[in-house]
């Protein structure tokens, strides 16, 4: 039993190893914000929010261990915010996990996903229920998006992906603290490069 589930634990780790390309990758990323909490800002404090538009950003850089697998760690930082209230509220995480994907059409399109869990730093500013204090929540991480590196173009590659974060915290209000329900979603365009590649033909999916 225990060889079974170490066999099927290393499995990714092996898989398509030869011919693989490996090294570092840096990016960075800008794009929009989707927030949704359920209605509980709208209804227990009378806050109307919207996303403030181009108000995520985004740093991360990874290691690829081979054509299927990379390691990645990322640091982001979003803001939603309305102007009729001064409300503000600020969120900057970091996510590290694995980046599952595979390539397509000669290694020159990768599709993946970012599965994990991250560390995100809430703050509400103009709220009088809720502290403006920082607070630190665990929250998890579910991303999808394509990989799209041109041959023969300095080792650049462009990203486009959605990444949700999804957490739970209580804020104190009236007698009983409230369950706060929070749904991040991130839809981001990427610019990475890669340090150091090496390409098998022979290994390409199509």
């Amino acid at each position: 039993m225990l060889t079974r589930l170490l066999f099927i634990l290393l499995l990714p780790l092996t898989l398509f190893s030869e011919g693989s390309e490996r090294g570092f990758y840096v990016g960075v990323g800008s794009g929009f914000l989707l927030y949704g909490d359920a209605g509980l800002l709208k209804k227990e404090f009378h806050v109307e929010h919207k996303a403030s538009g181009l108000g995520y950003y985004k740093l991360y850089g990874g290691y690829q261990l081979h054509r299927v697998i990379a390691i990645e760690l990322s640091a982001f930082s979003y803001q939603v915010e309305n102007s009729k209230n001064s409300y503000n509220y600020k969120a900057k995480g970091m996510f590290l996990g694995p980046n599952i994907g595979l390539t397509f059409a000669d290694r020159q399109v990768r599709l993946f996903a970012l599965p994990g869990l991250s560390i995100l730093s809430l703050k509400h500013e103009n709220v009088p229920e809720i502290p403006e204090k920082s607070q630190g929540v665990l929250a998890l991480h579910i991303g999808i998006g394509l990989t799209y590196e041109p041959q023969n173009f300095y080792n650049l590659a462009f990203r486009l992906a959605l990444e949700n974060d999804f957490t739970e915290t209580y804020i104190d209000s009236r007698e009983e603290a409230v369950p706060y329900s929070q749904n991040l979603s991130q839809m981001y365009l990427g610019l990475e490069y890669k340090f150091s590649t090496s390409h098998d033909q022979s290994d390409s999916l199509l």
